[in-house]
């Protein structure tokens, strides 16, 4: 059997088993989501504004992932049917993109330590907006939507690197699990999870995904968390 016929064989298995992974993804978030909300909208006098903030923090990820399970399918076909993905190119609006992330993805919780500096005036990029947007999401939220902490700051920017590539920088507070020897996104994420995923969508807009540490005046044992950059290609 060639390797694909034997990756459709394998894709049509897991498709069927599509409707039980909703069921039992979805139920328990449900249940998440739904006393998440009771919690702030019926107790909210008898809630400090840090635990406001934690159960907001559950629920934001909760919905996230209920989004996720409601077409799970769509992760298949991301994975198994990677070439034939309908991807929209188009000429699309960075300041925009990250503007519509910001007033969706985090709505629920404080945003005001997230900083976005892309000049109204930068050139328009190609790429598929609603794909760059999970990129660029997957990237962000695990520095923002899982924790709260007042002095973190996120910065998502962006500038011309040459005539034809725009580069975008995402810095984060957050410290990945990685050796000195890490050099490449594979070697610090795992398949499914949001590196991965952001790496499999950038690849597909022709960029890679690279990262560096960030330390504190040069000190390698005081993180002041990762670094992320790609390029996209300028619309012409």
């Amino acid at each position: 059997m060639s390797k694909t016929s034997s990756d459709d064989s394998l894709r049509a298995e897991m498709l069927k088993l599509v409707p039980l992974w909703r069921h039992d993804g979805l139920a328990p978030l449900t249940s998440i989501i739904g006393y998440a909300t009771l919690l702030l909208d019926s107790n909210a006098e008898n809630l400090t504004e840090q635990q406001k903030q934690f159960i907001a923090v559950i629920r934001n990820v909760a919905m996230r992932a209920s989004t996720s399970w409601h077409n799970p399918g769509d992760y298949v076909k991301l994975y198994f049917d990677f070439e034939h993905t309908n991807w929209q190119l188009e000429s699309v609006q960075l300041s925009k993109i990250c503007g519509t992330i910001l007033s969706n993805s985090f709505k629920y919780i404080n945003k005001s330590n997230v900083r976005v500096d892309i000049p109204a005036d930068l050139a328009l990029v190609k790429a598929d907006s609603n794909w760059l947007s999970v990129a660029i999401t997957n990237l962000l939220e695990p520095n923002v939507g899982y924790f709260y902490n007042a002095e973190f700051e996120a910065s998502i920017s962006a500038q011309r690197s040459d005539d034809s590539h725009i580069l975008v920088r995402i810095c984060t507070g957050l410290e990945l699990p990685m050796d000195e020897n890490s050099n490449s996104i594979e070697s610090i994420s795992s398949p499914g999870n949001n590196l991965s995923v952001a790496n499999i969508i950038l690849d597909k807009h022709g960029s890679r995904l690279l990262f560096k540490r960030l330390r504190k005046d040069n000190n390698e044992y005081e993180s002041q968390g990762v670094e992320f950059e790609f390029v996209l290609p300028i619309w012409k």
